[in-house]
């Protein structure tokens, strides 16, 4: 299986020596480049499916993520043209190393991520995204990925050769976009909160009132402590809702970026 991120360079950072720039930051991130030399580029531009001894040019790996490329609408060559740098990530998780591919048409960059299992796949990309939004400031190398609700980034995964989506991941960017989604995910939590809110004012002013105008014979100032009970339960209630969402959009914030589905 494989992923496509689309990311784009900014066009202050796109000018002078960007394949430099961006070695230079994969190596930092820690994906471990390699160059593809113009002699490795122009094997990969002779190759042809029949071509079964081309070992030495190319990497395995490198011809691993290549093959699953489909060659229609010119896929496959275009990343073959454009193919700047390998890496690789080590997923400790699960024990493996996933490779992928860095294809760069200024300000365009397209990584390719390749692996057999989709939850060590799916992790290479999250943590790519992770650092890419960490990478995001107007003098950093990146431009930041869409929070518009009708234009979110979305990230394929497709089986080799193939071009209609398996499934699918959506980039969630942090702030008001996850908050949106921790609302949504948590929805019920929320109404309840809001609704504890608004019943423990109400009671809680009601008590008062009762207690304020009412003798301490007066069988309304019994209606006043229960009122002050409602609003102590119903304020519980908001709190433990609240509460709820919180951890959950807590817990969206330290795990992934990606909604996949």
């Amino acid at each position: 299986m494989r992923t496509l991120i689309l990311i784009t360079l900014r066009p202050s950072q796109a000018g002078e020596n960007p394949n430099e720039k961006i070695c230079n930051w994969l190596a930092k991130t820690g994906y471990h480049p390699v160059s593809l030399d113009v002699s490795t580029k122009q094997a990969l531009e002779n190759k042809s499916n029949s071509d079964q001894n081309d070992e030495k040019v190319i990497n395995e790996h490198l011809d691993n993520i290549l093959s699953s490329i489909p060659e229609e609408d010119g896929e496959r060559r275009h990343a073959k043209n454009t193919a700047k740098f390998i890496i690789r990530f080590n997923d400790a998780t699960h024990g493996t190393v996933v490779w992928g591919l860095v294809c760069a048409d200024y300000p365009t960059v397209i990584v390719r991520w390749r692996h057999r299992v989709s939850r060590s796949l799916e992790k290479a990309t999250e943590d790519f995204v992770s650092n890419v939004m960490k990478n995001v400031k107007d003098d950093d190398l990146f431009m930041p990925f869409s929070t518009e609700e009708s234009n979110l980034a979305v990230i394929p995964v497709r089986e080799p050769n193939v071009t209609y989506n398996t499934y699918q991941g959506i980039i969630i960017p942090p702030g008001k976009r996850l908050r949106r989604k921790a609302r949504k995910d948590k929805e019920n939590e929320w109404w309840i909160f809001w609704g504890g809110v608004s019943l423990t004012v109400l009671f809680s002013i009601l008590g008062f009132l009762l207690f304020n105008k009412t003798q301490p014979d007066n069988p309304l100032r019994w209606l006043s402590g229960f009122f002050d009970r409602l609003a102590t339960t119903f304020l519980v209630s908001a709190f433990i809702s609240y509460l709820s969402y919180r951890f959950y959009l807590n817990d969206k914030k330290r795990k992934s970026p990606i909604d996949w589905h």
